[in-house]
């Protein structure tokens, strides 16, 4: 026996009280819970918090053995007019948004040509410890340095939302950062003059290039226009084309009516050849329109009223009395009179669709002709107006051209400052690369994805039950039992109530089974075995062994109520024989406590099972993994409906 002592757990404990009618089914739940982050933390705090401090301490120590850089700042402020000093001409600028414009100049701040003038005005490639040893040696390409300055050296941003271009400077000499800066921000305004300069000249030339060739395509329309005038000398320039244009418009609204009147008289033309005016008069006179008119109104009423008396009559005469044939005469010569109605709006509507058909072709002929004669006496006057117009375009063309040419000669004299410096570089107080709190951030956040790979794969692998309320709430079912490390006895009061569940009066015989923990299930069985021949228990003891011994003997094991016996499991296996055993024992015992010791064969436990009024299931904290906790659960509620309880015990 062990020194470890088996606690009661009651209502204090937040798990429910000793009741076999309150036992439920599994319910698991494989979400981690706070029991398992607790569990994770007492596991690995150390971890957690050597690894991280470690690693940043390396990172530190790394950081502290590169050479530290300097930054110095600038920041240069371009005027709003920028795109017209530079392209004054200002040909495409609307074609780009402002801001692509200025992001065009922070990148012509690190330009080839920029940082070469700096380079070569402060003699930099020659300053020694300016550059890395691997590109101070001779022989480097200029392209490489320069590469180098730009990824490592030299950064340019546009503040948002400002015309603020910031230039940043780093060097391993705060003085020298500070003249960089400096040297690189003028060397930009001198670049941008440059550049306007060049521009002026080269927009001049080619203004010059084209007001010749506007001049002489000018020429070349006044001269086409002068033989225009000559080859037509009778024509009218002023001609005036309203009376044309009145009457082919009138002409053209009246075929628009007409087309509408035939494709409308069209259409009810082709309803009506559909009906047959002795089957269906009235069917024709609503297609037709006609049934609103008043004459056709009254016929129609006379046609209903005369049908309702004849149905009347029907009922009172029969069809040879004189009454019945009056009325049934005035009926038919309704009918005929709106059968021969019929056929008239038939025709009618016939003859109108001929009429206006013939109609509609004689207004699109004298529309056709119409236009050709406006077209004809057009033709001429539309020649010489586009002659005049291209004569005064390319006249307007070569003069705005001069005009350009006269703004330009203004704008070379004038002189306008781009790039304004309203912030000048300082020399640098403290180091900026590397980062120090970079490097430690780096450094906890590496030390933190190596110590969590140990908790990851845990969590992959599979959590324990680290507590009694944990197992309570994951599994549904009550846990009895605490087995917690004390030198102390459990109480009178604590004995009884986990005996009275474990057994009662009702269930003698017990499983007590422990997955994936070898021997632990056996130290528990023979503690509560013990426990109950303490308490005046006539208690049996069966630990299941894989061993062939079939003794199968009742040994007395140190006290007077407490006797063990060991069997095999291959005669577990022989249900009759097992079963009948057990059943002479059960005369013999109080309680039966049955133990599978080391065995995991799930078949040898779902066996004990069925032969057993109980079940508990004993998980070790820390130990057992919920997924092999659960599975143990299922099998036993899947092979009967028996009750089933949990115990919980420390590592042993």
């Amino acid at each position: 026996m062990n020194s470890l002592t088996l606690r009661v757990l009651n209502d204090s404990d937040g798990l429910p009280r000793f009741d076999q009618s309150g036992t439920r089914g599994p319910v698991f739940d494989t979400l981690i819970d706070r029991f398992d982050l607790h569990y994770l933390a007492r596991k690995y705090w150390k971890r957690l918090l050597i690894l991280p401090t470690l690693c940043a301490a390396l990172a530190l120590t790394l950081a502290l053995l590169q050479q530290p850089l300097y930054e110095s700042t600038s920041v240069i402020l371009v005027d709003p007019s920028y795109d017209k000093i530079i392209q004054f001409e200002n040909v495409d600028s609307g074609n780009r948004s402002d801001m692509e414009a200025l992001k065009s100049l922070e990148i012509a701040i690190v330009s080839d040509s920029v940082l070469l003038r700096v380079l070569h005005r402060m003699n930099l490639l020659d300053d020694p410890g300016f550059l890395p040893k691997d590109l101070a040696k001779e022989g480097v390409s200029e392209v490489k340095i320069l590469n180098y300055l730009r990824e490592k050296r030299i950064e340019t941003s546009l503040l948002p939302e400002t015309r603020l271009i910031r230039i940043r400077v780093y060097d391993p000499v705060p003085e020298r950062a500070r003249d960089i800066a400096a040297a690189l921000s003028s060397e930009f305004e001198v670049y941008l003059a440059e550049q306007r300069r060049d521009e002026v000249r080269q927009v001049r030339q080619s203004l010059e290039k084209q007001a010749e060739m506007a001049r002489q395509v000018a020429l070349d329309s006044e001269k086409a226009l002068r033989g225009f005038r000559e080859t037509h000398p009778e024509f009218p320039v002023e001609q005036d084309h309203d009376f044309f244009s009145s009457r082919l418009t009138q002409l053209g609204q009246q075929l628009n009516d007409a087309s509408g009147m035939r494709m409308e008289l069209e259409s009810q033309a082709k309803a009506l050849e559909e009906l047959d005016p002795t089957e269906s008069p009235i069917e024709i006179i609503k297609v037709a329109g006609y049934n609103d008119m008043p004459h056709v109104s009254v016929l129609l009423d006379s046609l209903a009223a005369n049908r309702a008396e004849l149905s009347a009559i029907e009922n009172a005469y029969t069809p040879q009395h004189p009454t019945y044939q009056a009325a049934k005469a005035k009926v038919d010569r309704t009918e005929a009179e709106l059968q021969e109605l019929a056929k008239r709006i038939q025709a009618a509507i016939s003859a109108d669709f001929l009429k206006q058909k013939n109609r509609e072709e004689l207004l699109r002929n004298e529309v056709e002709t119409a236009k050709s004669s406006l077209v004809e006496s057009k033709s001429l006057s539309s020649e010489f107006r586009a002659l005049l117009q291209q004569s005064e375009r390319d006249w307007a063309t070569h003069q705005a051209l001069q005009n350009k040419i006269s703004e330009s000669a203004v704008a070379t004299e004038l002189t306008s400052q781009i790039a304004t410096l309203v912030s000048e570089p300082m020399v640098p107080y403290k180091r900026a690369k590397p980062s120090l709190l970079l490097y430690l951030v780096i450094g906890v956040m590496l030390g933190g994805l190596i110590a969590s790979g140990g908790i990851v794969g845990s969590v992959i692998a599979g959590l324990p039950f680290s507590d009694s309320n944990q197992l309570r709430q994951h599994s549904g079912l009550p846990v009895i039992a605490d087995w917690s490390e004390s030198k102390k006895v459990p109480n009178p009061q604590q004995s009884t109530a986990l005996l009275q569940y474990l057994g009662g009066n009702r269930d003698k015989t017990i499983q007590i089974s422990a997955p994936s923990l070898n021997g632990i299930g056996e130290s528990v069985a023979q503690k509560v075995a013990l426990l109950a021949a303490e308490n005046g228990r006539r208690t049996l003891l069966i630990l299941i062994k894989s061993d062939d011994n079939d003794d199968c003997r009742i040994h007395p094991a140190g006290h007077a109520n407490l006797f063990t016996m060991k069997v095999p499991a291959d005669l577990v296996r022989k249900h009759e024989r097992f079963q009948m055993g057990l059943e002479q024992l059960k005369n013999d015992f109080d309680n039966i406590f049955v133990e599978a010791g080391s065995s995991e064969d799930p078949e040898l436990v779902d066996l004990l099972s069925v032969y057993s009024d109980q079940d508990v299931v004993v998980v070790g904290k820390g130990k057992s993994r919920k997924q092999v906790v659960e599975d143990r659960i299922h099998r036993l509620t899947r092979s009967s409906h028996k009750p089933i309880a949990l115990m919980m015990v420390d590592s042993i």
